[in-house]
């Protein structure tokens, strides 16, 4: 997909307002001693359908939903964005968990986890969500994601509040990012089993469900989707580690000896 030039200029008109609005709100936060990442926030409100959408919806839609292209590419700049902010948040947060901190994470996460999940639930048991159920038709499958989307934490939010306030070091952001992983690790597996139950039969024909000729809303199934989800979290937390620190310590690693910051990027 290229763009065209219609398309270049409504690609950097959009990302200078996003940039103007985040960082100017940000800075009226941070001069009110609040967390700058609460004016960005603020700032995409005011660009987005909130305020600029509906005072001028012709602009809006011009600038930001204009041809598919914009969108793809703003979309690929969020997720580099994204994949940033959690690189500097974990490069910040070197400190492992100490022994005396685990019971705390443990019961926060858990009880983090069981209350609003457990809402979530109990909500949807009193209201009918008939009119939310989407093509496939399963009710346990939207009840799940409910469930899940009234638990689930913000990890990229959390660590960037405690990074503008300066205590992304601190044991506090240890536990409370550790309580946030834990929690999303657990969630995830809940996503997968629910969005495996809707996902039909041999719709990817060469993906591994397919290959191993899994069925969906079966036991094989859920159980698939939480291993995958669990070996997705777990083995770069344990292993990520000890691979990049040899990798490092090669020789070989031009791209290490040149640039320690590309390298880890």
């Amino acid at each position: 997909m290229s763009l065209s030039n219609a398309d270049t200029t409504r690609l950097l008109l959009a990302l200078v307002l996003m940039l103007a609005g985040a960082h100017g709100c940000g800075q009226l936060c941070a001069r009110l001693r609040q967390p700058r990442v609460a004016g960005e926030i603020i700032g995409g409100l005011i660009l987005g359908p909130t305020l600029f959408g509906h005072l001028l919806p012709g602009w809006q839609g011009a600038i930001f939903h204009q041809g598919p292209a914009v969108g793809v590419f703003l979309g690929a700049v969020y997720q580099l964005g994204l994949f940033l902010l959690m690189f500097c948040s974990g490069a910040a947060l070197r400190a492992r968990i100490r022994k005396r901190e685990r019971r705390t994470i443990t019961w926060v996460a858990v009880l983090g986890n069981l209350v609003p999940f457990a809402a979530g639930l109990g909500f949807l048991a009193v209201y009918d969500p008939g009119r939310l159920i989407g093509t496939a038709h399963n009710r346990t499958a939207l009840v799940l994601v409910f469930a899940c989307a009234v638990a689930v934490t913000s990890i990229p939010v959390i660590s960037k509040i405690m990074t503008d306030l300066g205590i992304i070091s601190t044991a506090f952001a240890r536990i409370v990012l550790s309580v946030a992983v834990f929690e999303d690790v657990v969630l995830y597996c809940v996503l997968s089993v629910a969005l495996g139950m809707v996902h039909p039969a041999g719709a990817e024909q060469f993906s591994l469900p397919s290959i191993i000729a899994l069925t969906p809303n079966s036991g094989l199934g859920d159980l698939y989707h939480v291993a995958v989800s669990v070996l997705f979290f777990c083995l770069p937390l344990l292993l990520g580690r000890a691979f990049l620190q040899r990798i490092a310590r090669r020789g070989g690693n031009i791209l290490q000896q040149s640039s320690p910051l590309a390298f880890q990027v």
